[in-house]
């Protein structure tokens, strides 16, 4: 990964040139077609409050839709890989995930800039075509030629699945010791739940912090399973809480690789 900062300038009507152009002014106070034109190929757009990031095949423009003002980030003024910018996306932190054509991922958080390539990184292919950006902040790349990537800084996230075992009504709250237990990578949690209610899950490691939230909603009365795969963590304790209203409860687990 290449970080670099950079000192970027606002270009008016230099590399990329907006005019705004009111289409028909017989509209009276709202305009229903508002242009902006551009010598540059409009690849792609993320809106971000007052701004709108455009991709083009001449660089990255961060226009404001309010006043006009735009910034250009070129491969010769910014960290940009590569001017052909195909996809935008932003994540809950404002950072934004650019893909190149030939050039790779590119993570820009307003000051730095960080390179994802086939070179340095899982990425499969440099021609990134595509990028969207889940609940849990997995970014799925779509490429070219290498198919989809996931990727997250701290490791992927993934949906895991909750089994309601049995049709018979527990008559306690109950948490069960994880079997196997020590395991490697895997692990199964059992749970029992008498009533319909909030129901939340949560790894720990051994100093207290929050590794993973494995449940956080309402479940139905049910023998519930539910597996947790470490396969980014390292060996050690963990804990495991589970918490509704009524009932909390923390047991410990050993992970050995």
């Amino acid at each position: 990964m290449i970080n670099n900062k950079i000192n970027h300038r606002i270009k008016p009507f230099i590399s990329l040139v907006f005019v705004l152009i009111v289409i028909n002014p017989s509209l009276s106070q709202t305009q229903e077609w508002i242009g902006f034109t551009s010598g540059k190929e409009i690849l792609c757009l993320a809106e971000e409050g007052q701004y709108l990031w455009v991709g083009t095949n001449g660089g990255l423009v961060k226009l404001n839709k309010l006043t006009g003002e735009f910034i250009v980030y070129e491969k010769w003024n910014s960290g940009l890989p590569n001017n052909y910018v195909r996809a935008i996306a932003i994540d809950g932190q404002g950072n934004k995930w650019i893909g190149t054509v030939g050039g790779g991922l590119a993570k820009f958080d307003g000051i730095n800039w960080t390179v994802y390539n086939t070179s340095n990184s899982g990425l499969p292919d440099d021609w990134v075509w595509a990028i969207a950006i889940d609940l849990e902040g997995n970014k799925w790349i779509g490429t070219l030629g290498g198919g989809l990537a996931v990727y997250r800084e701290g490791g992927v996230i993934l949906p895991v699945e909750v089994k309601n075992e049995s049709n018979e009504i527990p008559t306690k709250f109950s948490l069960y010791q994880n079997y196997p237990n020590p395991f490697n990578p895997s692990t199964t949690i059992e749970f029992y739940i008498p009533e319909r209610t909030n129901v939340k899950l949560v790894i720990y490691d051994i100093l207290g912090r929050e590794i993973e939230t494995l449940i956080d909603k309402e479940l139905e009365p049910g023998k519930y399973k539910i597996n947790f795969t470490a396969t980014n963590l390292p060996s050690g304790v963990y804990f495991y809480t589970l918490r509704t209203p009524k009932f909390t409860k923390t047991n410990k687990m050993l992970l050995i690789k």
